[in-house]
């Protein structure tokens, strides 16, 4: 246990903290809650078969807010369902639609691991659309394995995992609002700039 003198020492220390760290140091601490707020929210979502098609659409949305597509809804399709043939969504990078990225959309436990075997069966998928692109985005994590296959591909494989997932909803602004805006304010040194003799 630590000595009652270290525990002052240590507050007086978080106290005396400039406010522009503290503020910052906050901020942070709030984005970190909101993105796992992020997650529990997906999951908050029922029935499963629903969730699975708010994820898929999540998915299109998200990429689209990254700049896929040109960032045009238009230019992103939803595929998923029954038959889809392992792929979830298309989004054609060019207006001619020569340069497609197909997406899987896996809205699995957090706890649970993706294997090679689900990365496997994306590049079979792949394969089938003479595809070279593909992002395979989840609420879960992948295996060292998994990822290990998708670096092993020859087509260019994107995992993105539910904590890359939710940092990039949160970059992007997708399933968030802005809740406030604080501005921090300082002295203007050029306007006093010239007026010491």
């Amino acid at each position: 246990m630590m000595p009652v003198a270290d525990v002052l020492k240590l507050d007086s220390a978080v106290a005396i903290a400039p406010p522009d760290e503290r503020i910052t140091s906050a901020a942070m601490e709030l984005e970190a809650e909101l993105r796992g707020d992020l997650l529990d929210r997906i999951f908050a979502i029922q029935p499963q078969a629903t969730r699975a098609r708010f994820f898929e659409q999540l998915v299109i949305r998200l990429l689209v807010a990254m700049g896929y597509g040109g960032g045009r809804d238009e230019a992103a399709f939803h595929t998923g369902g029954r038959g889809d043939g392992g792929v979830d969504g298309v989004i054609h990078q060019d207006a001619l639609g020569l340069d497609p990225v197909y997406v899987q959309a896996k809205c699995y436990d957090r706890d649970s691991g993706i294997g090679p075997e689900k990365i496997q069966a994306f590049k079979g998928a792949l394969d089938d659309k003479g595809a070279t692109r593909g992002v395979f985005i989840t609420t879960a994590r992948f295996s060292e394995a998994a990822q290990r296959s998708g670096r092993a591909s020859q087509k260019q494989i994107a995992l993105i995992d539910g904590e890359k997932l939710a940092d990039l909803m949160v970059r992007f602004n997708v399933g968030i609002q802005k809740d406030r805006t604080v501005v921090i304010k300082k002295i203007d040194e050029d306007f006093f700039e010239g007026w010491d003799d």
